[in-house]
C-alpha cells in the first residue's frame, strides 16, 4: 500500500494549518476568558483582541473550507457589495463601548458584522482570483 504523491504536501499543509490555529486559539483564549468574567466590561483592549482574532480566523476558514469560499463568491457575484459602509463600521466599533445601553451593544455588533463580512468577501474573491490566475 503506497502513499499518493501528494502525501508530503498534505502533511506540510496540515502542519502549517496547525501552527496557525495554535496562534489563533492563543489570541482567542484571552478574549474568551475576559468575556466570561462578569466584572470585566468590553474595553478597547478586548475590542482590539476580537478584531485581530477575526482578522486571523477569517482567512483560515475561507482557505480551509472551500464551501464557505464558494458561497461568499456566489453571494458577491449575485449581489455586489460596496466598501462604503466600512468607515461607518470601524467608527461604530471604535466609538461604542459595552457599558452603553442595549442600542449601543447592538450598534457594536452591527459594526463588527459589517466589517467582518466585507473583509471575508474580499479575502474570498482574492483567493479565487489567485487560484484562477495560477491555473492559466
Amino acid at each position: 500500500l503506497a502513499l499518493p504523491s501528494v502525501a508530503g504536501t498534505l502533511t506540510r499543509g496540515l502542519a502549517r494549518f496547525a501552527r496557525i490555529l495554535a496562534h489563533i486559539s492563543f489570541s482567542l483564549n484571552g478574549v474568551l476568558s475576559s468575556c466570561f468574567d462578569m466584572d470585566v466590561y468590553m474595553s478597547s483592549d478586548i475590542k482590539v483582541d476580537i478584531l485581530f482574532a477575526g482578522l486571523l480566523l477569517i482567512p483560515v476558514v475561507i482557505l480551509g473550507v472551500p464551501y464557505v469560499q464558494k458561497k461568499l463568491n456566489d453571494y458577491v457575484r449575485n449581489k455586489p457589495i460596496s466598501v462604503m459602509p466600512l468607515p461607518i463600521a470601524v467608527y461604530l466599533v471604535y466609538d461604542i463601548s459595552m457599558e452603553s445601553n442595549i442600542f449601543g451593544v447592538i450598534g457594536l455588533f452591527v459594526g463588527f458584522c459589517v466589517f467582518f463580512f466585507t473583509y471575508a468577501a474580499s479575502v474570498s474573491l482574492l483567493a479565487s482570483t489567485i487560484k484562477t490566475r495560477k491555473a492559466n
